[in-house]
């Protein structure tokens, strides 16, 4: 806190308490004891502090401001505009965490559905409103570290798994992601496949099939961030 006349830079004249209050004065000079007195000695200085939304103690004339936010200077109207921007702001910042979870876009482990070990790590991206899943790292491979898709067909064979599309050309469709595919690169097969997250969208079901998604198999990956 600071004396409203040391942070206006000088002493401050006296009121008209200024002899009941001389034995409580200070080298820069008597104190307020009332609001009503700072505005009689201070001037512009109580207007200053009206602004500013200060309270002017009667016991030691400092400055304390309230505990809210303080737009310095500005008029009630302008205040409030102020105000609800930078509420608005700090609403927007937490915008893509919470979309985050109401997507699949991001980066998942995907995990194997007969050991449960974490095999890749896959980035789900959204273009074009279709979403495809490209494998950014293999973490656990039969062959080895940077595995090649020997099982593949096409532009796809002999190709290093990871910075590969295996997920592609899925749809939003109620709750759910489909109409498009995905290569299992162990097998080097393409299959039929829907997602749907689960768990406040901390985990998502993979279902992989041919034919009718009646049949098939899943897997569920964990969201790694």
């Amino acid at each position: 806190m600071t004396r409203l006349w040391h942070a206006r830079g000088g002493a401050a004249p006296p009121g008209p308490n200024a002899a009941g209050d001389a034995g409580r004065g200070t080298a820069a000079g008597p104190v307020a004891s009332s609001r009503k007195d700072v505005a009689h000695w201070v001037g512009s200085d109580a207007e200053y502090c009206r602004v500013a939304r200060c309270s002017l103690t009667g016991w030691g004339g400092f400055v304390r401001l309230r505990p809210y936010l303080t737009v310095w200077g500005a008029h009630e109207p302008m205040k409030h505009l102020i105000r609800t921007a930078a509420a608005l702001a700090f609403a927007t910042a937490a915008l893509p965490a919470l979309a985050a979870t109401d997507s699949p876009v991001g980066k998942w482990k995907t995990i194997d559905d007969k050991t449960h070990e974490v095999k890749s790590i896959v980035e789900i991206t959204e273009n074009h409103g279709l979403l495809e899943g490209k494998v950014l790292q293999v973490l656990k491979s039969d062959k080895g570290p940077h595995p090649v898709c020997d099982e593949c067909d096409g532009d796809r064979k002999g190709k290093p798994i990871e910075g590969m599309t295996i997920m592609w050309g899925l749809k939003k469709s109620g709750d759910e992601w489909s109409g498009g595919q995905i290569l299992d690169p162990a097998k080097g097969k393409i299959y039929k496949v829907t997602l749907t997250l689960v768990d406040g969208g901390q985990k998502l079901d993979v279902h992989g099939y041919i034919g009718f998604s009646l049949l098939g198999r899943s897997q569920e990956w964990v969201r790694a961030e």
